[in-house]
């Protein structure tokens, strides 16, 4: 359909178009899953490079789902990722590669800004020479020349309809399984015992902005959980993609000098034995339901998300039996409340 055509069309017809459009783009994807479920070569499943909301919500629930649909053998998977999140990936890969086991934290980030120029945006909608170096080094290192891909771009290709309003978040549902997994041990020397603290995490970007009622918001709010139970920071010194952490929360904070080779995994072993999580919407919030950890995401800017993820990460904890998931505004926060009911 033309774009004139497009609008000009009712729009009924727009929808059925677009609804056919998915039809279409799911049996190309499909037809991509089994040509490499058939090859019986390695598969190396990423790069990942982009957000950790996406990867946590999208990514990985697709991988599980074309690991059933297709029955791609786990064995055969090696997941790549970066700063060590192996423990979000159980159950789809025998093995984890890490990007910055081939590339170094500063490569990582100039050659992240640049693939994120060259395609005009943050999301791996298709390979680029970032993407593809850092393969073709994980090859090599792992002795696999003829290892298969499946790349992010799959997902974003087959997902697109559901944030195009195209179709509705069933069709996300149909292509992905949202399942539980255990997090992993808390970190040597960790003061506090599982359940006995609550994590935080406040970083700005584009729903959650820097400014003196946004520290002064985040201070009361972190004051009143720790009155009921010790509170943690998973702030830590690597940044891994576009966020800069927020000032105003002085609470204890273990992860200062983690590297950014495992950062993200113990942020996870700490978010995910926690009594519960707080922080900015998106990232971090999505993922601690998958550890059955209440949490609640908060932002500055109703504007500044698509609604479309939350509907998504809602009705995954729908699918995950339940699980106790909140998004509020700063400024409607009231941090007593907050407090009695998640502690």
């Amino acid at each position: 359909m033309s774009r004139l055509l497009r609008r000009l069309a009712p729009a009924s017809a727009r929808l059925a178009w677009g609804r056919l459009r998915a039809e279409v783009v799911r049996a190309k994807v499909l037809g991509e899953l089994q040509r490499v479920a058939r090859s019986e070569r390695p598969i190396l499943a990423g790069p990942w490079l982009g957000e950790v909301g996406f990867e946590i919500l999208y990514w990985i629930p697709f991988l599980r789902w074309a690991r059933d649909a297709v029955g791609i053998d786990p064995a055969r998977v090696t997941i790549v990722s970066r700063g060590g999140p192996a423990s979000w990936y159980q159950g789809i890969g025998a093995r984890y590669a890490d990007v910055l086991d081939v590339v170094g934290l500063d490569a990582f980030r100039s050659g992240n800004a640049a693939r994120r120029d060259a395609l005009g945006e943050q999301k791996q909608v298709r390979s680029t020479n970032f993407d593809e170096s850092i393969l073709d080094s994980l090859r090599e290192r792992l002795g696999c020349a003829d290892a298969g891909v499946l790349h992010p771009s799959l997902m974003y290709r087959l997902f697109a309809p559901y944030w195009w309003r195209h179709a509705g978040v069933d069709w996300v549902a149909r292509h992905s399984r949202f399942e539980a997994v255990p997090p992993p041990p808390l970190p040597q020397g960790f003061p506090y015992a599982p359940g006995h603290y609550i994590a935080v995490k406040f970083y700005t970007n584009d729903c959650f902005f820097s400014a003196p009622e946004t520290r002064q918001g985040t201070a009361r709010l972190t004051a009143a959980l720790s009155r009921r139970l010790p509170v943690v920071s998973l702030a830590t010194a690597q940044s891994m993609d576009d966020h800069a952490g927020a000032d105003g929360v002085a609470v204890l904070s273990v992860l200062a000098r983690a590297e950014a080779r495992s950062n993200l995994e113990v942020q996870t072993a700490i978010l995910g034995n926690a009594r519960a999580f707080v922080g900015t919407y998106g990232g971090f919030s999505y993922l601690a339901p998958f550890f059955d950890v209440p949490a609640l995401g908060v932002y500055t800017s109703g504007t500044g998300f698509d609604q479309s993820h939350l509907t998504m990460a809602r009705h995954a904890c729908t699918l995950l039996g339940g699980r106790t998931y909140g998004a509020v505004s700063l400024d409607a926060v009231d941090p007593d409340r907050v407090a009695e009911a998640l502690a």
